[in-house]
């Protein structure tokens, strides 16, 4: 679990999933440069807080490396889990226990993670060409010292054509760029093979933070895609079970509420969001009465 603010909705999850899952073990990565957690919060044996911490900010590779630091702390666990599901503080259960079990039991795959392969044009829509020419599989040339002894700036040059990127980009033929959403689920065997690439193989990381010196890149939305996708000896399904709302050209996900409970019900998805808990507590009250129904109090 990733957190860095709304400790207390956080706080609210870790419960939910205590209760439902009869305290599972948990790896919680907590941004205490942001925020503190509630000083009323119990930390029970079956959580481990990610330590040291990483200072992060949205849309950098910050984020990838506490994700990796909190999957690496949770392998670790005295009780480490078959499964490992990626949360936000703004996720919340849609299914009960039983139901999310279920599932992961007849599961054919290693990894659950939405992914598209970022291929060079014709773009098969507007969202594979942002990831392409605005994201992932571009060199950035900077001149800052040219600048500090001309005094103007320059306009940063940047090669898109594979032809030219060649030299400078991990991308390959047996290498493809993949992008999706940065919320995923993997099993013992994906989650290994994660933790020994990020160990191992520093190029893609290393390629994202180059580019992130000129600006927003979002590498949690293709880091994990990538290293999972291409792996030889793992399955990826394209269904990471979770229930979100896109509006058209934003950056962040709809806000989910109480008049949202209709069609959270008829989704499979075991997970939705964001919620939040200042704008309506009320649609997660309605969720525990499904998810806490056959739960002991």
């Amino acid at each position: 679990m990733l957190t860095h603010d709304q400790t207390a909705q956080a706080v609210r999850l870790v419960n939910t999933l205590n209760r439902m899952f009869d305290h599972p073990p948990i790896g919680w990565h907590h941004d205490f440069y942001q925020s503190d957690l509630p000083s009323d919060f119990v930390l029970t044996e079956n959580i481990s807080l990610v330590s040291p911490h990483v200072k992060t900010k949205w849309g950098t590779c910050s984020l990838v490396e506490a994700t990796i630091r909190a999957l690496a702390t949770l392998r670790r666990a005295k009780e480490s889990p078959d499964w490992f599901i990626v949360l936000s503080g703004s996720d919340y259960p849609l299914k009960p226990a039983e139901a999310i079990q279920r599932d992961f039991g007849a599961s054919e795959y290693d990894a659950h993670i939405t992914h598209q392969k970022i291929s060079y044009k014709p773009y098969d829509n507007e969202w594979h060409a942002l990831c392409y020419e605005s994201r992932y599989c571009i060199k950035k040339f900077g001149f800052p010292k040219l600048e500090a002894r001309i005094g103007i700036s320059l306009p940063v040059l940047k090669l898109t054509s594979p032809v030219l990127t060649y030299p400078f980009i991990p991308f390959r033929k047996d290498f493809h760029c993949f992008a999706g959403a940065q919320w995923f689920c993997v099993n013992q065997k994906a989650v290994d093979y994660l933790i020994h690439y990020y160990q191992t193989k520093p190029a893609l990381l290393a390629h994202f933070k180059d580019l992130e010196r000129f600006g927003v890149v979002i590498p949690d939305e293709s880091y994990f895609q990538s290293v999972l996708c291409n792996a030889p000896n793992l399955k990826c399904s394209n269904d990471n079970w979770r229930y979100v709302e896109w509006p058209a050209h934003s950056a962040h996900p709809v806000t989910l509420t109480t008049s949202d409970l209709p069609k959270m019900a008829l989704t499979r998805a075991h997970f939705a969001r964001k919620f939040d808990m200042t704008i309506d507590s009320g649609v997660l009250d309605e969720l525990d009465k499904v998810l806490l129904k056959q739960v002991q109090h």
